[in-house]
């Protein structure tokens, strides 16, 4: 059975096929809830409207072990929701980029520690690797990142190597040069290579 309130074209109102999957702007939606919108954005707005200054719009992902009538304990790497930034390459829709939030450690009765993660697709490849990593305890890690940055002049970049563990941050501020981002003036040295002689660290 299929139900849909349109004005104007089919794809103009709201559709429930049926398997139970909603569309908005779409007759064929390709998940539980799809919102489409041909040559133009397609925006979902939450709005809220309260005078104390905690009430807030929310957007929230739940998860849970066992099953929605008797949920049980998350494990430690259990992923806790995911934002997929996809793409069309010509052929199918690929990842470009995710957000991901994994517990981190054993979760217990009030206690459920969590790292964020941010993911980006390399060149020539469809597969996203993780770049940045916010720990439990609030600790930053950059991963997985290229020997030499690449940088547009005029934008800035912090970058480190997982191979030269205790590496300083630096801020390459053009194509040529860093900056100490910290805030004492130490002097800075190359390090490694041939290949990652543009690379600096104190």
């Amino acid at each position: 059975k299929v139900m849909r309130t349109a004005s104007g074209s089919a794809t103009d109102g709201i559709s429930i096929v049926a398997n139970g999957d909603v569309g908005v702007g779409t007759i064929t939606p390709d998940s539980l809830l799809e919102v489409s919108k041909a040559s133009a954005d397609a925006e979902v707005l939450i709005s809220c409207y309260h005078n104390t200054g905690s009430t807030t719009p929310k957007i929230t992902f739940r998860k849970g072990d066992g099953s929605e009538a008797s949920p049980a304990l998350v494990d430690d790497d259990d992923v806790l929701g995911t934002i997929d930034f996809l793409g069309h390459d010509g052929v199918n829709f690929e990842r470009g980029a995710k957000i991901e939030a994994r517990v981190q450690g054993t979760s217990a009765s009030n206690d459920l520690p969590t790292e964020l993660t941010f993911w980006t697709t390399p060149d020539g490849s469809n597969t996203a690797a993780e770049r940045v990593s916010i720990g439990a305890d609030g600790a930053v890690a950059l991963k997985s990142l290229a020997a030499s940055p690449s940088v547009t002049s005029g934008y800035g970049k912090v970058f480190a190597k997982e191979a030269l563990p205790g590496t300083v941050l630096l801020m390459h501020n053009d194509t040529s040069s860093f900056i100490d981002s910290g805030p004492q003036s130490l002097t800075t040295t190359v390090t490694g290579a041939t290949q990652d002689t543009s690379e600096k660290k104190i």
